[in-house]
């Protein structure tokens, strides 16, 4: 497509005859039909034209395909500051979205949540889907878990998904404990559907392993194999 054609394009789009383009922007008659033996427009009269149509100058010279660049960019401009934050956010979702539906994806579980207070770890029953990109998911691990409370792992944020895998197979209803990370924690307590156990730093740590009998060499360990981060989308490899 050369520079005539694309302009002739234009010119039948907006319902006006070349002649009429040319009395609207003061040229002499002919002056636009006159490109079709494929000379080429001064840069004045370039930018005039690219103004009229709403077009770059780059796409009338075939140098660009993207046509609504300038009305756009005119557009955006007419917004106020807060406005203009609005589109900026909403065009970033969109790319987000974009780019997940690039690189595919595939659907996890979240099987609970866990919450971390002064030396206890709360863990409560979820059942919820969520799509993560496939491109770095783990090939192996055995529980997707969403922590509650940004200061349980400096690396994860309130949202954010642990892959854990761990060294055997578990029931959270019939363990006296476990080690994530090289942690220890004990099982106190099964109340409303929510598993509570204490931490290694605890004081009456010792107490409750007496109590349950527990035996910190029968605890399953734990580590977290990946974190998906779910404001940026993005992977973060943990303790294979």
């Amino acid at each position: 497509m050369t520079f005539y054609d694309r302009l002739k394009t234009l010119v039948v789009e907006s319902k006006k005859s070349f002649n009429q383009v040319e009395r609207e922007l003061g040229y002499p008659r002919n002056a636009l039909a006159n490109y079709r033996l494929g000379k080429q427009p001064s840069a004045r009269r370039l930018s005039e034209l690219a103004d009229f149509f709403d077009v770059s100058d780059e796409y009338l010279l075939e140098k660009s395909d993207d046509r609504d660049h300038k009305k756009i960019q005119k557009l955006f401009n007419k917004l106020n500051n807060d406005n203009r934050q609005l589109v900026m956010d909403f065009i970033q979702e969109k790319l987000e979205q974009q780019a997940v539906s690039e690189v595919g994806y595939t659907t996890v579980t979240i099987t609970s949540f866990i919450y971390r207070g002064d030396y206890v770890w709360q863990q409560g029953r979820l059942d919820s889907k969520v799509d993560v990109p496939s491109s770095q998911i783990p090939e192996e691990f055995h529980q997707v878990i969403e922590p509650v409370g940004s200061d349980f792992f400096t690396e994860a944020k309130d949202g954010d998904l642990l892959f854990v895998k761990y060294d055997k197979v578990i029931d959270f209803d019939n363990i006296g404990g476990f080690i994530f990370n090289d942690e220890k924690f004990v099982r106190v307590v099964t109340s409303g559907g929510r598993l509570l156990y204490i931490h290694q730093d605890n004081p009456d740590f010792a107490q409750y392993i007496a109590e349950n009998n527990a035996d910190t060499k029968e605890f399953p360990q734990a580590k977290i194999v990946d974190i998906f981060h779910t404001r940026t989308r993005s992977w973060e490899k943990g303790n294979q």
